[in-house]
């Protein structure tokens, strides 16, 4: 009954209403007649020879929202979109070959990228014209939607050898860019390469807030593991004084700098424990709000790793902080990991996270109120303008922290006012919460938890990683002992949506066998190390290049690619093949506590790049 009349209410909707993706369900409802992306709607194309236009992103994209608002959800743009076009949305993170092939191909048309992003193909999967954002209507010099809705159906319709040789070109391109030349000449892997190579890495370093390069900065995780990790390499007697030891020390500045700014900053939401995605600006102070999973896992094993080098308990507490967030606000109930918040509530983005000294004064009482303003930075007046609403002018507060916190006494004192806040944030609204349980997303948090369980002696990180990883092996396994790549709920659930679906990418495959190896480093019961030799095999048989050497990020099996691609370097997450190497050579690549060392991570992730 309930889901009739819910349906009633709505005046339209379309096919992505059997899908499980929290973000294609998003737009269920929207007036344009969307495909899912598969064989449907690629044989309408072909039948009736209409351009396909692709629109890719995830349901906590902020500007996604706004292309939906302002385009999908509107009757006459739908109505130009349907007669033009086949429409086809896909969610990035459940189909990232998707995404990843044709980001290449409006990289190489518009020297950027990001999302949503809209691409034009023909009816065989060729793409000739794409971008990201367009406003509904010209302004500012810039086409709107649709007149470049117009425009290329034009071109496809009267220009159509035009339409094809730029097809045909980006083709090309993204065939020679799916196969990376081998070097001219073997690469040896010493401590000279590795010190060059930190040395290029870190060339970006920002010596007054902390971090690598300019706003908007991101944490680079990656790099941050990589400096880690060569810190940890002992440093023999003899190069105490060298030049080894005198670069290691300005690495380990410039590693702790920024990871008390990460800390410290806006982009960590203090009362929740969590960290943002990425700051707006160079101080780390505002924050763009998604809170995803992949991010949270991997500042989370930087930080217990920089307690085990330190043994400072700031370090620690941050991991502790990261690993409770995610247990408490994106753990199912069977034990998986979801994937993300959402930016924005009722269409503010950072609503839920922002305060006011008077909503905090009402919680705390003016006394509490007064240390915790000072503590915090809210004595020091509005820090947050709604970059999309509002007059421009500071009118809350994002926390961060002011000042050093002077003594763990004061620490304990806080964190009593930081639970009665977040009690009263709970109340909020709150942020959509993507449900998707990704597999190679959630391996990268059953490592950090195995690592926190191993390094912290705490059952429950422990515990809770081991039940993450039976998931998997239960609900994401395929009838030949292969991965599926995501799921809604568990395949146990009523919930028709709730099967897991998609096979497997190479992240998927390698992030696990290294979950399941750090399982085994930190002694949880199980066969762990027996699953990931067994999941090696697959991996190998499925992404295996026996010719060519290197994996493929799509397996065999893939048909609905015009070009099976080969990653090598990181994304924000860590190059798919570097973590496959190492699950290949995982005792040869590991320290005496199962980190790979800086070699292994230099050799298998970094050398791509050069």
């Amino acid at each position: 009954m309930a889901e009739s009349a819910v349906s009633a209410s709505h005046q339209h909707t379309n096919r992505l209403a059997s899908e499980s993706s929290p973000y294609l369900l998003q737009h269920q409802h929207n007036p344009v007649d969307w495909y899912p992306w598969g064989p449907e709607a690629f044989e309408v194309a072909r039948k009736h020879d209409k351009p396909i236009f692709l629109s890719v992103g995830y349901s906590t994209c902020y500007w996604c929202h706004v292309m939906e608002r302002q385009s999908f959800e509107n009757p006459s743009i739908a109505k130009e979109m349907n007669e033009r076009f086949v429409n086809i949305k896909v969610d990035r993170e459940e189909r990232p070959d998707v995404d990843q092939l044709y980001m290449t191909a409006v990289q190489v048309l518009t020297r950027h990228g990001g999302w949503p992003m809209s691409v034009w193909l023909t009816p065989d999967l060729r793409p000739f014209y794409g971008g990201t954002y367009f406003p509904p209507e010209d302004a500012h010099g810039r086409a709107g939607f649709v007149t470049v809705l117009r425009a290329l159906e034009d071109a496809y319709k009267n220009r159509k050898g035009d339409v094809d040789k730029t097809a045909t070109q980006l083709v090309g391109i993204l065939r020679q860019l799916a196969e990376p030349a081998p070097p001219d000449r073997p690469i040896s892997i010493d401590k000279h390469f590795i010190g060059a190579l930190v040395e290029r890495s870190t060339s970006d370093y920002e010596p007054t807030y902390g971090g690598f390069g300019s706003a908007p900065k991101f944490p680079r995780e990656t790099l941050l593991e990589l400096l880690l990790t060569y810190l940890a390499e002992p440093t023999p007697a003899h190069d105490h004084q060298s030049q080894i030891a005198n670069r290691k020390s300005k690495i380990r500045k410039m590693l702790l700098h920024t990871l008390d700014a990460l800390a410290a900053g806006g982009i960590r939401d203090h009362l929740g424990g969590g960290f943002h995605r990425y700051s707006t600006d160079a101080k780390w102070l505002v924050p763009h709000f998604e809170i995803m999973l992949y991010d949270n896992a991997m500042l989370a094993w930087c930080y217990v790793e920089a307690y085990r080098q330190t043994e400072d308990l700031r370090y620690a507490q941050v991991a502790r902080g990261v690993f409770d967030f995610i247990l408490r606000e994106m753990t199912s109930p069977q034990g998986a990991f979801y994937t993300a918040l959402d930016a924005e509530v009722d269409g503010q983005e950072g609503l839920n996270y922002l305060w006011t000294a008077e909503e905090i004064e009402r919680v705390l009482g003016a006394e509490d109120a007064k240390v915790f303003n000072r503590v915090y930075g809210v004595d020091r007046g509005p820090n947050f303008a709604d970059p999309h609403h509002g007059s421009g002018v500071p009118d809350k507060n994002i926390l961060y922290l002011a000042t050093p916190m002077e003594s763990q006494a004061m620490n304990d004192r806080l964190a009593g006012m930081r639970q009665k806040l977040y009690d009263a944030r709970k109340l909020r609204k709150q942020p959509l919460l993507d449900t998707k349980v990704l597999t190679s997303w959630n391996a990268l948090m059953i490592r950090a938890l195995a690592y926190g369980g191993q390094i912290f002696q705490e059952a429950r990180y422990l515990d809770a990683a081991a039940r993450g990883a039976q998931f998997l092996l239960k609900h994401h396994r395929t009838p030949d002992g292969g991965l599926y790549r995501t799921s809604r709920q568990p395949s146990t659930s009523a919930s028709p949506n709730g099967a897991a679906k998609y096979n497997g990418f190479l992240d998927d495959y390698a992030f696990l066998i290294q979950a399941l190896l750090a399982l085994h480093d930190a002694g949880a019961t199980g066969q762990w190390k027996d699953e990931a030799d067994a999941l090696f095999d697959v991996m190998n048989r499925k992404f295996g290049d026996d010719g060519h050497g290197a994996f493929y990020f799509s397996d065999e099996s893939a048909t609905d690619l015009i070009v099976r691609q080969k990653y090598a370097g990181d994304s924000p997450l860590p190059s798919g093949n570097a973590i496959a190497v190492m699950g290949r050579w995982p005792w040869a690549g590991r320290t005496s506590r199962g980190r790979p060392s800086a070699s292994s991570r230099a050799r298998c992730s970094r050398t791509a790049r050069v």
